[in-house]
C-alpha cells in the first residue's frame, strides 16, 4: 500500500510526471513495461520449474473433516494453487530483470531481490544517478522496515549512487536517527 501512497503524492506534488522518472523495478508485476509484446516474454512459462508436492502430506489433508476443509467430511482441498488458480509451488529457472537497458550506454541500475530473503518492492529512477527504493515491510509486521536485501548490477566505477529508501521506518530505531 505504501508504493501506491507514495505514488499518488508524488502525483499531487507534480514530480511523477518527469521525463526522468521510472519505474525500474517491481517485484509484484506480472509483466514488465520494457519487453515488447509478441518478441520475449517477461516471465517465460517454459522455465517454470513445479516443486514436488509431498503425496503422502496431501493424502493426510484430503482426508481431514475439520477447518479448513470443512466440518461435513467433504474434500474442498484444492492443491497447490493461489485464488487465481495459478500453481504456487514452482519457481523459475531463469529471471529475466525487469528493467533492459536501452543500449549500451545506458548506465540505469538493473535491481533484483525475487529471492529467498530479497526485500525491495520497488525501486524508481529520479535523476542524477538518484534512485527512490521502497521496501517489503519485515515478515510478520505491516508497519515496519528495519533492513534490506537485494542486488544491484550494471554499476559503473568511479560513479556515485544515491538511494533514497522511503519506507525504511520503525519507531525507536537507529535509522530514525540518521
Amino acid at each position: 500500500m505504501l508504493a501506491e501512497e507514495y505514488e499518488q503524492l508524488e502525483m499531487e506534488n507534480g514530480t511523477q510526471n518527469s521525463a526522468q522518472n521510472k519505474i525500474i523495478y517491481d517485484c509484484l508485476e506480472e509483466n514488465s513495461p520494457y519487453y515488447e509484446k509478441g518478441k520475449e516474454p517477461y516471465l517465460d512459462e517454459a522455465d517454470a520449474v513445479d516443486l514436488p508436492t509431498d503425496e503422502l502430506l496431501l493424502q493426510e489433508m484430503r482426508g481431514k473433516s475439520s477447518y479448513p476443509f470443512g466440518n461435513n467430511g467433504a474434500n474442498n482441498f484444492i492443491g497447490p494453487t493461489n485464488a487465481a488458480g495459478k500453481k504456487i509451488n514452482r519457481y523459475y529457472s531463469k529471471l529475466k530483470p525487469y528493467y533492459v537497458k536501452e543500449n549500451e550506454q545506458d548506465t540505469t541500475l538493473i535491481f533484483e531481490s525475487r529471492f529467498e530473503s530479497g526485500n525491495l518492492r520497488r525501486a524508481m529512477y529520479i535523476g542524477d544517478n538518484t534512485y527512490n527504493l521502497i521496501l517489503k515491510y519485515d515478515y510478520g509486521s505491516t508497519a515496519y522496515t528495519q533492513w534490506f536485501y537485494f542486488k544491484v548490477s550494471n554499476v559503473r566505477k568511479d560513479m556515485r549512487y544515491k538511494f533514497n529508501m522511503i519506507n525504511f521506518v520503525k519507531p525507536d530505531s537507529s535509522y530514525n536517527q540518521g
